[in-house]
């Protein structure tokens, strides 16, 4: 148990940075919380972020913008943020615009749990089995169709593009060579 003499500095820290401890957020607060955000100031939006969040408020004039992004934020203290496929996807767009290039650019094909993906290379055919997490090939699961194709060609080479499955460029439609 704790004595009240080592929390009376903390206490003294948080007001000395204009709030009070930070509390941790519940799943049981998002909903009240999310609907009290609307009819507030700017100052009573950095007050909430203090109150809720860890770390310096942004800097921001937007009071819609500051909203939403303490309501993104707290949600994924609660549930969590993106999945790792959503922030890789992300930073590929973040990329390409820098770059220049067209958005769609790296569209890929959407691939059903359970597709076969049969290729033959040298006389022998390769089958691949998309899985929920991956793909597998000859008993194993791969992360990626790259590293089989890897593995097949013994050279680096496009999974997506070996097995026929890559998006076509030129045309952004999304629709599959094959």
């Amino acid at each position: 148990m704790r004595s009240s003499t080592k929390l009376a500095p903390r206490a003294a820290d948080a007001a000395a940075r204009g709030g009070t401890r930070r509390r941790r957020v519940t799943a049981a607060d998002i909903p009240q919380l999310l609907h009290s955000l609307e009819p507030m100031t700017i100052d009573g939006l950095r007050a909430e972020w203090r109150r809720w969040l860890p770390g310096p408020v942004p800097s921001l004039q937007s009071k819609d913008v500051l909203r939403r992004l303490l309501a993104w934020r707290v949600q994924v203290v609660v549930y969590g943020g993106y999945d790792p496929e959503t922030v890789r996807r992300l930073k590929q767009l973040i990329a390409d615009h820098r770059a220049e290039r067209p958005l769609a650019a790296r569209t890929r094909a959407r691939l059903s749990v359970g597709t076969v993906l049969s290729r033959e290379w040298k006389g022998t055919v390769h089958r691949v089995t998309v899985e929920a997490r991956g793909f597998t090939y000859d008993g194993k699961t791969y992360v990626s169709l790259s590293e089989i194709a890897r593995l097949i060609t013994g050279t680096r080479w496009s999974g997506p593009r070996l097995f026929g499955v890559e998006v076509e460029r030129s045309t952004g439609t999304g629709r599959t060579k094959a």
